[in-house]
């Protein structure tokens, strides 16, 4: 199975080296090429950031060379319960960029800051890197793909291909659905972590899986979305509320 995540914005300070090339060289550095021609000022007024943050991005672009692993790069929440670490093979992890198009975990980077949203070239960079992506894809000796990425970065994929399996997680109270954001990066990431430790190859495993409460809904899930619900009692709702409670102010 091929595990595709998306990017984070934040950076690890112990990173590892690589020197694995990008899969979309050309592409890559038609945008980089592009974002070297901006000034600080272009780049708060074009990403709607502050100037500490655009003088951070000219930094990176100015100080650029691809030598850091990509998964080790990126930290987060995702990242954190991903955990790649303590997996023997990530081989087939790969990582969604605006900037890169697609990434293997292995690849070759640096540091970067730009977003989907950003108008930096004549058209969208969904647009841009949409079809470069899909084909790559295509190509994989018809593999299964997993989508664990944030609904902003399935947009880069085509979710058409009947290869390409979302997986969707939910929490049920009173009768409710909710995503909170932070829970749903966690639970990507520790779904990640997991179909990569345990070498997970089939669909039917993908539905046996109870992380953290989180089970396999038939009635949710579609033939190519898989929907993971976790249910919230009272009960459970009361010891979290204390925990916290006891945690901040004892």
């Amino acid at each position: 199975m091929i595990i595709i995540v998306s990017p984070a914005k934040t950076f690890n300070k112990n990173t590892e080296f690589s020197d694995e090339k990008i899969i979309f060289n050309e592409k890559f550095n038609y945008l980089f090429n592009t974002l070297k021609t901006l000034d600080k000022n272009d780049l708060e007024q074009i990403m709607k950031i502050s100037k500490n943050l655009a003088n951070n991005a000219f930094n990176y672009y100015k100080d650029f060379n691809l030598n850091i692993k990509a998964i080790s790069l990126y930290g987060g929440q995702a990242f954190k319960y991903l955990n790649y670490q303590e997996l023997n093979n990530i081989n087939n992890l790969y990582i969604l960029s605006p900037l890169y198009g697609l990434l293997n975990a292995n690849s070759a980077i640096s540091k970067y800051r730009l977003d989907l949203k950003d108008n930096i070239i004549n058209q969208s960079l969904t647009n841009y890197w949409y079809d470069d992506i899909n084909n790559y894809l295509k190509s994989i000796n018809d593999k299964v793909i997993i989508n664990l990425s944030s609904g902003e970065f399935s947009n880069l994929l085509d979710l058409n291909n009947k290869n390409i399996y979302t997986l969707n997680f939910y929490q049920k109270e009173n009768n409710k659905l909710k995503a909170p954001s932070m829970e749903l990066k966690k639970m990507r990431g520790l779904y990640a972590n997991y179909i990569l430790k345990n070498n997970i190859n089939n669909l039917a495993d993908l539905k046996n899986i109870n992380i953290n409460g989180y089970v396999y809904n038939g009635n949710l899930s579609n033939k190519n979305e898989y929907v993971y619900i976790k249910e919230l009692s009272w009960a459970l709702l009361l010891c979290l509320y204390m925990y916290i409670y006891f945690y901040y102010f004892f």
